[in-house]
């Protein structure tokens, strides 16, 4: 047959397929397409020449799905090979650019596509199957990372899966917005799955299909034996310290990391292990002796959510103060106060996080980056300050105006012993602001308890108030704030988010005057969580020339700085300009309160007074004064380090279980 014959031929059997099923799948496809289009314009601003893109998108691959024409075998093999890749490059360009990751990384997340692809293939036996299953899969786990990272500023990690429960009982107060380029990664993602459906390739001899399919075992094997191996960073260059999750993303990919993050489910044993060296540390402490004062102060302990200075990133203009009060603690002009920032170890998330490392005393720091010890490593028990103050006689609290049962608190502030555990639903006061319970309400409830509870009162209070999403109007919030700035035209995120903080401060100031009027001795100490999510802080970085994506160590250490205050309604000792880490904070509050500090206190009171000022999970603080990264840390630090690790270690996994 001549190539004009062929031709004739092959035109003679393509078709349009006006089936009523198709017709029906084909204007659902273009539904989809209309409000991917529809969303991005509705959330960004309109751009011709990326809509122009989506549109051709969408003529293409309802083009694919309707017309039938035959396709050559060698064709469909090589669609076959190239949509693996293409999910790749999808999936990763949805949160960082290809540039970043290094080669090697590259190689093995593409090997990771291939052998997905090729087990699904030898189980389901034909490529329409395994492509509509891996090209499905991959999307959603693609966009639902992208929002992650987009409201909490850190990707999907192992450990999430823990805390799966809380994330879904917050997800309803984000907004899911779609700019052009999101809708531009998910019609690619429509597409490569159209075309791999079309591909039709199958593996028609069933008795190879499980001998493959086990056979595929074989390289996984190798696969994660060699992402484990240890000293890795060093024989391969890729990055598995976790001292940031998006950052180690970025240079080894998703999947690669995904599996690297799996080796560290479980608390690793420090080196030079064992409970009786650990017991001989917290026993060799000299404990100094403290006199109990004759009135116990009352003790309330707020740590207020998202509650942070952007400034700290670099100095901007606001219609007015959007913390007056704060600031003015900050300065020191407010009585009996001890003011400055901590640096605490998380960012935009993972609350729970900061909570353990005031009431324990543990670091985050010996934890793999982005896990949860409320979700993964708590089970038993666990040690905190609440026993040592209600053995002086303390009526405990502990108090949170949301869910119980989120970040586990329900069952964690029950094994920390808490007297008093209240929620969502039994606060005396729950007025909200936007949709969650304010501070002033919140705030009113910590009176209400204080002053019906007889003898010393200690209260551990996490608000709710200015949790994000920063997006969205409501009726009940009138935002005060606004951020100029040369270099940005939106400031919208920032701008609410800084109308939060002026109530917040608002709260705190009518709270402390309260406080200030009783003759109950009283001492405050209140912190912020942490910083919120990189989009609120954008306009900063655009301002100063900043780049999210490559942070000095000094830059992303200034991502973890929130203002604290410890405030009393007597004389104390006051001091400014304070820099202290979370795991220190309760040692600074039991002293000045005039409490006694127990041997791990003691112990971790001469770190922080002698060669390890601050440490959180991103590095330390030396007596110097220079920020330094754990693995740059010196022969004496490290074994200093080595210490606190063992006898964190002890407390973690080891004191409840022999106490049982």
């Amino acid at each position: 047959m001549s190539f004009k014959e062929k031709a004739v031929s092959w035109r003679q059997e393509v078709h349009i397929g006006k089936t009523k099923p198709r017709l029906i799948k084909a204007a659902i496809l273009l539904i989809c397409f209309g409000v991917l289009i529809g969303m991005a314009w509705y959330y960004s601003e309109f751009s011709a020449k990326d809509c122009a893109i989506l549109a051709g998108i969408c003529v293409l691959t309802l083009a694919i799905y309707m017309i039938d024409m035959p396709v050559h075998p060698v064709i469909r093999i090589l669609f076959a090979l190239v949509i693996p890749l293409g999910c790749f490059y999808t999936f990763e360009t949805l949160t960082h650019q290809m540039s970043t990751m290094i080669e090697l990384a590259k190689r093995l997340n593409i090997a990771f596509y291939y052998w997905l692809f090729l087990f699904v293939f030898f189980i389901a036996g034909r490529t329409s199957i395994s492509m509509a299953i891996c090209v499905s899969a991959i999307a959603i786990i693609g966009v639902g990372n992208y929002f992650v990272v987009m409201f909490r500023s850190n990707p999907i990690v192992p450990w999430d899966i823990y805390s799966f429960e809380t994330a879904m009982s917050v997800a309803d107060n984000y907004v899911f917005s779609v700019d052009w380029a999101l809708a531009e990664h998910i019609a690619m993602f429509i597409l490569m799955l159209i075309v791999g459906v079309r591909t039709n390739i199958r593996l028609n001899k069933k008795i190879l299909r499980p001998i493959l399919t086990v056979a595929m075992c074989i390289p996984a094997y190798f696969y994660i034996s060699y992402l484990w191996q240890d000293n890795l960073e060093r024989n391969t260059g890729l990055n598995d310290t976790l001292f940031n999750a998006k950052y180690m993303h970025s240079k080894d990919g998703f999947f690669v990391s995904f599996i690297l993050d799996i080796h560290f489910l479980q608390i690793e044993e420090p080196k030079n292990y064992s409970d009786e060296y650990a017991l001989s540390l917290l026993n060799e402490q000299e404990v100094e002796k403290v006199e109990t004062p004759e009135e116990l102060p009352d003790i309330i302990a707020i740590m207020d959510e998202t509650f942070s200075d952007p400034a700290v990133l670099g100095e901007f203009e606001t219609n007015k103060d959007y913390m007056p009060f704060v600031h003015s603690i900050l300065r020191g002009e407010v009585a009996n106060t001890i003011s400055g920032y901590t640096d605490v170890s998380v960012l935009g998330g993972n609350t729970a996080n900061s909570e353990f490392e005031f009431l324990t005393g543990n670091s985050m720091a010996f934890f793999p980056n982005g896990s949860v010890p409320y979700l993964q490593y708590i089970r038993d028990g666990i040690s905190t300050i609440v026993p040592q103050l209600e053995e002086y006689g303390y009526t405990t609290y502990g108090t949170h105006p949301y869910r119980a049962k989120g970040w586990n608190r329900e069952f964690i502030y029950d094994l920390m012993g808490f007297d008093y555990r209240y929620f969502q639903g039994s606060f005396p006061f729950e007025d909200k602001l936007r949709n969650y319970v304010s501070d002033e309400a919140d705030f009113k409830s910590i009176l209400e308890w204080r002053n019906n509870t007889e003898g010393p009162f200690f209260m551990f209070n996490v608000t709710m108030q200015n949790h994000s999403n920063y997006g969205g109007d409501f009726d009940n919030f009138d935002p005060q704030i606004v951020a100029k700035f040369k270099n940005t035209y939106s400031n919208k995120y920032l701008n609410k988010y800084l109308s939060l903080m002026y109530e917040t401060d608002q709260d705190v100031a009518s709270l402390l005057s309260e406080l200030s009027q009783s003759d109950r001795k009283t001492i405050v100490v209140f912190w912020g969580d942490h910083q919120p999510n990189d989009y609120v802080v954008r306009p900063i970085y655009k301002e100063y020339g900043l780049d999210f994506d490559n942070q000095t160590y000094e830059q992303q250490q200034q991502r973890q700085k929130t203002p604290f205050f410890i405030w009393a309604n007597y004389d104390i000792q006051e001091q400014t300009n304070v820099e202290i880490s979370l795991n220190y904070l309760n040692i600074l509050l039991f002293e000045t309160a005039g409490l006694q500090l127990d041997e791990y206190q003691t112990f971790r009171k001469n770190l922080w007074q002698g060669q390890i000022p601050m440490m959180n999970a991103v590095g330390y603080r030396n007596d110097d004064g220079d920020l330094v990264e754990y693995d740059d840390a010196p022969e004496e630090i490290q074994n200093l380090l080595n210490e606190y690790q063992n006898i964190q270690y002890y407390r973690m996994e080891r004191e409840y279980s022999k106490k049982k």
